[in-house]
């Protein structure tokens, strides 16, 4: 049973859900993720992918936690998810964050790319966006 280790007290079996998480390492990533920078919140994610904490992200570690997740989502997701959808997921990633084609990532590449993404008004944005205007109401009887 391979273990997936993403923070300070979190682990996941490659097969099975998630075994363990101290409330205050869930009471810490919540209120990252809830209330922290930008660049707070990237961090997270980033070292959530490196398992052993040397500043890099290996393909290997990548399609460990990967897998992690989808073993927790199940069987039950539908569609289906074909067995080589982890490691597509994987050559997407590297090819947009490997910058340099070393093969790892460093935080420096993947908070960089993720700022562009969010200059340029993606998924990274530091807020979500707007809600569309409101439409006045008519004030005709017939709308």
């Amino acid at each position: 049973m391979a273990m997936v280790g993403g923070t300070r007290g979190l682990a996941t079996r490659v097969s099975g859900p998630l075994v363990g998480l101290s409330r205050q390492d869930f009471a810490v990533g919540l209120s990252v993720l809830l209330r922290g920078t930008v660049r707070q919140r990237l961090e997270w994610a980033f070292n959530l992918y490196d398992l052993n904490k040397d500043g890099c992200v290996t393909k290997e570690e990548m399609l460990r936690v990967i897998k992690s997740i989808y073993a927790m989502l199940g069987r039950s997701t539908r569609p289906p998810l074909r067995d080589s959808v982890p490691a597509e997921h994987l050559e997407i990633f590297f090819q947009k964050m490997d910058r340099d084609g070393d093969g790892v990532v460093t935080l420096d590449e993947f908070l960089d790319t993720c700022q562009q993404v969010t200059s340029a008004g993606g998924w990274a944005a530091s807020s979500p966006p707007s809600p569309p205007p409101r439409v006045p109401r008519s004030t005709t009887p017939w709308g």
